[in-house]
């Protein structure tokens, strides 16, 4: 072989894979060698970024991947625990909500780890009483953290501004008989799906709203039909949402709102009956339902029309962490990407702001690239690289930052001081705020 021929000809293989994942379908994929749950389903799913997320079920299980879903492994099972939802804040830092269906199992709503997921402990200082548990959390960062539930009523909201050290319940029955998910939008602004009554039979969806971080919520939303309730929440922007509407007779709704949820609009499903659940679009055109009992479907013209979808069974959550890169759980667990094997990975973008993260530069590089980025508020930031595995390679920034543009260097050293090898590297810029990753390729 020439000399600068191996070089060369590693450039064109590296430049090929990239433009083929590019070029690739964006669709969704079961992780055949993943967990199962035949007959049942897993809960929820929470990732963090592209590579790393957990999922948890009914019999207390909760797994962790660390390569996008491709390997999982089983951390802890909370014996006698139905775990309900799933959040974590970053890779140490999570939650875990649990379901109380009967009144025999212990009187435990919140677990927390502090290491990742390898340990879990009791969170015993929430107000008394508990009641049944909790069916949605949303975390805004390491310290603002919000809780619903129950489906098993009574509703209640459980909020923390301090990473936990205090919790504050508050019960929810002048809005709502039972609570299901929430999701916020930031700090102050977010909603509360469920029923509006604590007997089903006279239960009608309802979406709960708050502008001031739930010291005062407003009723947006009463459903016009009994015996049903608002179960998963959606937002694909700041204006358009989706919530599922579960149902056990007659044909199935969804509601769909496009002012930021200040109203919302009931939208037909399917002809027949259908136990909806899980519902996740990718825009306004694009979207799923999953349900307790099959299969799920797939609509491509804004929900005008529905078919089946071709994959997923169960499916009771959909997680998007950007257009092209979404997860889901039902009977196993399922992506939605251009990828085809195991360590290829899409870029992400998990929060729409004006926050910036630039393309490295020069990409690919050797023996060093620049990465700039651009910060509208002060906020601590995180820089980091990553393997294609996920695994960390070299912290290039932890502190905080004013408001302004910045600038900064790897030349290919990793944590220990070493050379890294060539390849397909990722680097994260997260503050309390934003979070966005990018590829970038190493050539040596």
């Amino acid at each position: 072989m020439k000399p600068g021929m191996g070089k060369s000809l590693f450039i064109f293989c590296l430049i090929f894979n990239l433009l083929n994942i590019h070029s690739q379908e964006l669709k969704w994929r079961t992780f055949t060698n993943g967990p199962v749950n035949t007959g049942t389903r897993f809960d929820d799913v929470y990732f963090i970024n592209a590579y790393t997320g957990w999922i948890v079920d009914g019999g207390g299980r909760i797994f962790k991947t660390t390569n996008g879903g491709f390997n999982w492994l089983l951390q802890t099972t909370l014996s006698g625990r139905y775990c309900r939802a799933v959040g974590f804040a970053d890779s140490l830092n999570g939650w875990v909500g649990l379901l109380r269906y009967q009144q025999s199992m212990p009187d435990e709503i919140l677990y927390r780890t502090t290491n990742g997921g390898v340990n879990w402990t009791l969170v015993d200082n929430i107000p008394k009483p508990q009641y049944n548990g909790i069916c949605g959390i949303t975390v805004i960062n390491s310290n603002v953290v919000y809780a619903s539930g129950s489906i098993n009523t009574p509703a209640v909201f459980l909020k923390t501004t301090n990473s936990g050290a205090n919790w504050q319940l508050s019960e929810m029955h002048q809005y709502a008989g039972l609570l299901i998910d929430c999701y916020f939008k930031d700090e102050n602004t977010g909603f509360i799906v469920g029923g509006s009554d604590t007997v089903i039979n006279n239960c009608k969806p309802v979406v709960l709203y708050t502008t001031n971080g739930g010291i005062n919520w407003t009723v947006k939303f009463t459903g016009t039909r009994t015996n049903e309730w608002g179960w998963k929440i959606n937002f694909i922007s700041q204006s358009v949402g989706y919530v599922s509407v579960e149902r056990f007779s007659g044909n199935p709704i969804y509601l769909k709102t496009t002012n930021g949820g200040l109203n919302w609009e009931e939208k037909p499903f399917l002809n027949g009956t259908y136990d909806e659940e899980g519902i996740g679009f990718v825009n306004e055109n694009t979207g799923w339902i999953g349900g307790w009992g099959g299969p799920t479907y797939t609509t491509t013209n804004g929900g005008a029309n529905w078919s089946l979808a071709g994959f997923g069974q169960r499916i009771n959550r959909f997680r998007f962490l950007s257009d092209t890169l979404a997860y889901a759980v039902g009977e196993r667990v399922y992506k939605f990407s251009r990828e085809e094997a195991i360590g290829i990975h899409s870029e992400i973008n998990i929060v729409t702001s004006d926050f910036y993260l630039a393309q490295n530069y020069p990409n690919p590089f050797n023996p060093q690239t620049k990465i700039k980025y651009e910060l509208i508020k002060p906020t601590r930031v995180k820089l980091e690289v990553f393997d294609v595995q996920g695994r960390l390679i070299k912290t290039l920034f932890n502190d905080f930052q004013l408001m302004g543009s910045y600038e900064v260097d790897w030349d290919g050293i990793d944590q220990q001081g070493l050379n890294v090898p060539s390849g397909v590297y990722f680097y994260k810029l997260e503050t309390l705020y934003y979070s966005e990753s990018k590829k970038m390729v190493l050539v040596k």
